[in-house]
């Protein structure tokens, strides 16, 4: 009548256990959430805007092509510390800047890229 009582204490085991790849999944998402980069272009042209490649060293992060008075919001994990520089094409020209002046990985940033109607841009 008195016997170990097996089956509570492997439920209890079981709830023990599970905690672990549970406090692992919260860890890995906040530690996803705090490295995202968010890049906002808004196209306040008439012209539309091809081609925009973020650069990081060696790694290329592609843009959809941004419309004329359009806004476009992107997320990207940059792996490396450094600037990410931007590319891109507008009415056929080819225009480059600094998009990041300095990323440290595993942190997030925040950019907008503006357009201006007379085809200037500006990074905020």
């Amino acid at each position: 009548g008195n016997a170990y009582p097996l089956k509570s204490s492997l439920i209890s085991l079981g709830i023990l256990l599970l905690n672990f790849p549970v406090a692992a999944l919260a860890l890995y998402s906040a530690n996803y959430i705090i490295s995202t980069s968010v890049v906002i272009v808004e196209n306040n042209s008439s012209l539309e805007v091809t081609d925009l490649i973020l650069t990081e060293r060696d790694l290329s992060y592609t843009f959809p092509t941004v419309g004329p008075a359009q806004k476009v919001t992107e997320s990207f994990h940059f792996k490396y510390e450094g600037s990410v520089n931007y590319r891109l094409t507008l009415n056929g020209s080819i225009k480059k800047g600094v998009m990041f002046g300095y990323v440290t990985s595993g942190m997030g940033e925040n950019a907008i890229l503006i357009i201006d109607k007379d085809g200037t841009i500006e990074t905020k």
